[in-house]
C-alpha cells in the first residue's frame, strides 16, 4: 500500500490490486510530468471520492494501464491533459456539475468508445478528445456553445455527430482526419466558422429535422419522411432509453427499420399525416416469419387511418405469413380498421 498527498486537503492511496483512491475536500494539485503515480503501470483503476472538486493538470498523464475512472458529483473541473495518453481507459463518466473540461483532457484515450458530455458544460476546449480512435458515439448537449480547435480530431471510429443548434463559435479542424465520419447533423441555419477538416468526406446535413428527447420520450418531426436507412439518426446514443415516440404532424412516411433499434419502445403516437410505415419500422411491428424470410415477404402501412397488411410484390418465396407480431397495440390511435390484403 502506497499513500501520500495530492492537494491541500486531499490524500491518495494505491492498493496492491492497482486501485488508486483519492479522497478529501477541494482541488487536486496541478502537475508537470511529476504526479506521484506518473507513468505508473501499477495504476489500473481510479476512484475519486465525493468532496474532490477538480482533477489537476496532467494528473494522470501517461498512465497507460488505467482502465476505468470513477468521478464524483462534487467534481467541477477536469484540468488540461488530465488523462492524456491513458491509452487503456475504457470507462469514464463525466458527472453533471463539471463546467470545464480542459485542453487535451482525454487526448489519445483510444480505448474510449462513448462519451456523454453533461449539460453543465458550455465549452469544449482545444483537442479535448483528439485521437480517441475507439470513440464511436458522443453526446453533446444543447448547452455547449463553443467548440475549440481539433476537439474530435483523429477520432477515426466516429461515424456521425450532432452539433447543437446554439453553437456560436466553431474552431478549426474539429473533425480533422475523422476518416469514417459520414454525417454531421446541424441546424438549418448553422454556419461553420472554422476550417472543418482534412481527410474525411462527411456529409453535412443542415436539415430541418427537429427532435427532442425528454424523460424517455422522443418527439420528432419537421420533415416529410423519417428515413434512417443510409444515415444514423441524431438520437442514436439515446435509442436504448426511448420508451415513447411522438411523431409530429406533417410526417408522411416512416422508413423501414427507422426505430427498430429502440428496444424499450412501448408507445408510438402518429399524426393523421402518416400514410406509410416501412417494414420493421418499430421493434414490436415485425411482419413475416423471422426464421424463414426476415419479414420481407410481408409489409404493412397506414392508409387513411387504416392498417393495411400486404404481400411484398418483390418478395422471393411463397411464405406470406404474419408471424411474431406483438400487436400493433399502442402503436397509433388513428388506425380505424385492418384490411388483410391477400
Amino acid at each position: 500500500m502506497q499513500s501520500g498527498s495530492c492537494g491541500n486537503n486531499l490524500r491518495w492511496t494505491l492498493d496492491d490490486d492497482g486501485t488508486l483512491t483519492i479522497g478529501g475536500e477541494g482541488d487536486m494539485n496541478n502537475y508537470w510530468y511529476d504526479s506521484p503515480w506518473y507513468k505508473s503501470a501499477r495504476v489500473k483503476k481510479v476512484i475519486v471520492e465525493s468532496g474532490v472538486t477538480s482533477i489537476g493538470k496532467m494528473a494522470f498523464e501517461d498512465c497507460h494501464e488505467i482502465v476505468s475512472v470513477a468521478l464524483p458529483n462534487s467534481l467541477r473541473h477536469i484540468g488540461n491533459f488530465a488523462f492524456n495518453f491513458c491509452t487503456s481507459l475504457r470507462d469514464v463518466n463525466i458527472p453533471d456539475g463539471v463546467t470545464k473540461i480542459g485542453q487535451s483532457a482525454f487526448k489519445c484515450c483510444g480505448g474510449l468508445t462513448s462519451i456523454i458530455i453533461p449539460e453543465s458544460v458550455t465549452e469544449l476546449d482545444d483537442w479535448t478528445f483528439d485521437t480517441c480512435t475507439g470513440l464511436t458515439r458522443v453526446t453533446i448537449p444543447d448547452t455547449v456553445k463553443t467548440f475549440g480547435r481539433g476537439v474530435f480530431s483523429c477520432c477515426t471510429s466516429l461515424t456521425s455527430v450532432t452539433i447543437p443548434a446554439g453553437v456560436v463559435e466553431f474552431g478549426d479542424y474539429v473533425f480533422d482526419r475523422c476518416t469514417n465520419l459520414k454525417t454531421i447533423y446541424c441546424a438549418a441555419n448553422f454556419r461553420f466558422t472554422g476550417l472543418l477538416s482534412y481527410g474525411n468526406s462527411a456529409k453535412i446535413i443542415p436539415c430541418s429535422l427537429t427532435w427532442q428527447f425528454d424523460d424517455g420520450t422522443l418527439t420528432v418531426g419537421g420533415v416529410r419522411e423519417l428515413n434512417f436507412v443510409d444515415e444514423e439518426p441524431p438520437w442514436l446514443d439515446r435509442c436504448e432509453r426511448i420508451q415513447k415516440l411522438v411523431v409530429g404532424d406533417g410526417v408522411e412516411k416512416i422508413s423501414a427499420h427507422a426505430f427498430d433499434n429502440c428496444p424499450r419502445l412501448e408507445v408510438v403516437t402518429l399524426p393523421d399525416s402518416v400514410k406509410t410505415i416501412g417494414d420493421m419500422a418499430f421493434p414490436f411491428s415485425f411482419c413475416g416469419d423471422f426464421n424463414v424470410n426476415g419479414g420481407k415477404n410481408v409489409f404493412w402501412c397506414v392508409e387513411d387511418g387504416v392498417l393495411v397488411v400486404k404481400k411484398n410484390p418483390a418478395a422471393v418465396g411463397d411464405d406470406f405469413s404474419i408471424g411474431t407480431v406483438r400487436c400493433w397495440r399502442d402503436v397509433e390511435k388513428n388506425i380505424r380498421g385492418v384490411i388483410p390484403n391477400s
